[in-house]
């Protein structure tokens, strides 16, 4: 089984890798990250034994020009999906992100998974990492300081930086959707699918969705799914910013739109709730407004907006005042995507997967295996 790992945190990553690295036995990690971190990190990805690269040293080793799309979690993932295929075809591949705390257990239950579906879905032990869950935690915490149960605001000030804790209402042995931190590729599936190359953070769900949708020959989990085969593993946030919470948020709805875009040229279908599931619809026009709109529903935007009209007469701490400001300002042109962008995003998704699909059957690709070997011996 191969591990894919994606580095994008700032600071701290030799550490938590040489953390984990004992609960991932003798797994071959593959490892993308920034271009300056090779050498700064190379004795830690050297005791882990890892492969490692980053985006223009494998630019340079498929012969790719440099993009702007180089650098997004997306496509650092299908430089790893390619890796693996190139390396051993057969092999599974598991990814995590560098801000998840895999255990022993993780390992053992994709294992044991993989004997039964091609695409593993994992879950989140600890934070929360969805925009729109973590501002519904943000109200809930602002009604628990008001009502006197917390007596002051410093859980919805670190909120606010992004650390809202676990939903409530999110058991860990539930399936959930995709969590590409904790995410499961069988050897069938990974030579099959791509992920999308945005910046929108829809590539996990958009990768699982669209792969029940084209691929129904697959085996996937269903929400009835039985909780020991589902991997956990802790997740812990950085804090960010007083402006990271709204800006999640933001990104949610941003993502949801060019997910809904990418489902419609593929498939010419558009999400929707059929008998109490998710499916895909038949339809044959898309109106970026009326998405818009429709995104801006599901998200309750207009609700939490009143909710944050409401706590902002109640004169709370200025940091809160002025997030909850913004949040209630929010318009749709804050978050709406126009067709150039939209068709942008889907023509590096098509532009993409060919790239991908030459590399894995060029004539070449004996060569490109060599060259990825010494990644290991340079590290």
């Amino acid at each position: 089984m191969h591990v894919g790992i994606v580095s994008w945190r700032s600071y701290g990553f030799a550490d938590w890798l040489s953390a984990i690295r004992p609960s991932l036995g003798n797994e071959q990690l593959i490892v993308c990250c920034k271009e300056g971190e090779l050498e700064s990190y190379s004795e830690a990805l050297a005791k882990s034994n890892a492969i490692a690269f980053s985006p223009e040293k494998m630019h340079g080793i498929l012969g790719w020009e440099k993009s702007g799309n180089m650098h997004t979690i997306g496509h650092c993932r299908n430089l790893i999906l390619l890796t693996s295929q190139i390396l051993a075809g057969h092999e599974n591949l598991v990814f995590f992100d560098d801000d998840v705390f895999p255990s022993g257990q993780s390992i053992r239950s994709f294992r044991s998974s993989f004997e039964k579906y091609d695409l593993v879905q994992g879950n989140y032990l600890g934070d929360d990492a969805n925009g729109i869950r973590q501002m519904v935690a943000f109200f809930g915490l602002l009604e628990n300081a008001y009502a006197g149960r917390t007596n002051d605001f410093s859980g919805a000030l670190l909120c606010l930086r992004g650390k809202c804790g676990s939903m409530p209402e999110l058991q860990p042995q539930e399936l959930k959707g995709s969590a590409g931190g904790v995410l499961g590729i069988s050897s069938r599936l990974k030579a099959r699918m791509h992920f999308a190359p945005t910046t929108y953070r829809c590539e996990d769900h958009f990768y699982e969705f669209y792969s029940r949708f084209k691929l129904k020959e697959m085996k996937f989990m269903d929400p009835g799914v039985s909780p020991e085969d589902i991997p956990l593993a802790l997740h812990s946030r950085e804090c960010g910013n007083l402006d990271s919470l709204v800006s999640a948020y933001l990104l949610e709805l941003r993502s949801q739109i060019a997910e809904k875009y990418l489902y419609f040229k593929l498939a010419g279908a558009l999400p929707a709730i059929m008998n109490g599931k998710h499916a895909l619809v038949r339809s044959n026009h898309f109106d970026p407004t009326a998405i818009a709109e429709q995104s801006a529903q599901e998200s309750a935007l207009q609700k939490m907006q009143t909710a944050a009209r409401f706590y902002l007469s109640k004169n709370p701490p200025e940091e809160v005042a002025q997030q909850l400001q913004r949040f209630a300002n929010i318009k749709l042109e804050d978050f709406a995507l126009g067709l150039a962008e939209l068709e942008r995003i889907y023509s590096d998704f098509k532009v993409e997967g060919e790239k991908l699909e030459e590399a894995a059957r060029s004539r070449q690709k004996k060569s490109m295996e060599n060259e990825l070997r010494k990644l290991l011996v340079q590290v």
